[in-house]
């Protein structure tokens, strides 16, 4: 054998999920062949671990090297495990400040609808899917959806991404979400909310933090 070469459908896994890798062989005149009966193994166990049929499971976000032994020769394929945000998430959010203006300040948006430090947490679900980094989904205020943008989690393991909701005919409301996952079924973070309206002028914008929010349920993992 002159090498051996590690194939997956994706270089990147969310923690939590899995995926049969596979191995070819290729021989000194150039035929190849399916690798079944190689040693398998993984360089970072607590990023990533791997059975003797070459099924990886993705334990936690970092790095590592999948490898397979066969003949004398190795094949390794490097691989990212990113924080997994896929299922159902419920908390609240509080508001830390608030800046109206022009039209929005003369209707007292802040002190109506979203008093700082007033101690009221203000519920917030997610409802998000993950195939790799890349997540999708959306955000809920109550019965009011807030689609995401496509977004992908970092090697630190935060997510940045935007959503927009549309209250009414006129008014529209974007938010700006830096998320994160401390540990598993938890979630922190961020939010700031820019509301306008094409009948008011000016905007609100609000600065919130998020609080409590945990995982409720769960999909169908993806990789």
């Amino acid at each position: 054998m002159t090498a051996v070469t590690v194939l997956s459908a994706s270089s990147v896994l969310a923690a939590g999920t899995h995926e049969t890798f596979t191995a070819t062989a290729t021989r000194s005149d150039g035929s190849t062949q399916a690798v079944t009966s190689g040693q398998w193994s993984s360089d970072a166990s607590a990023v990533a671990t791997v059975d003797g049929a070459g099924s990886v499971t993705a334990v936690s976000p970092g790095d590592a090297t999948i490898s397979v032994d066969f003949s004398g020769v190795r094949g390794s394929k490097r691989i990212a495990v990113r924080a997994n945000y896929q299922g159902r998430w419920s908390g609240n959010y509080i508001v830390n400040s608030c800046a109206d203006t022009q039209g929005f300040a003369a209707a007292g948006a802040c002190s109506h609808l979203f008093p700082p430090n007033s101690g009221i947490q203000y519920t917030l679900e997610f409802v998000l899917s993950q195939s790799g980094d890349r997540v999708t989904g959306q955000a809920l205020f109550g019965t009011l959806p807030s689609p995401l943008a496509p977004a992908s989690v970092a090697a630190d393991g935060s997510l940045q991404t935007t959503s927009t909701t549309t209250a009414t005919a006129t008014a529209t409301t974007r938010h700006t979400w830096n998320l994160r996952i401390p540990r598993p079924g938890q979630m922190e973070g961020t939010m700031v909310l820019v509301g306008t309206d094409s009948t008011v002028s000016g905007s609100v914008t609000v600065n919130t933090t998020l609080v409590n929010v945990v995982q409720v349920g769960t999909a169908t993992a993806k990789k």
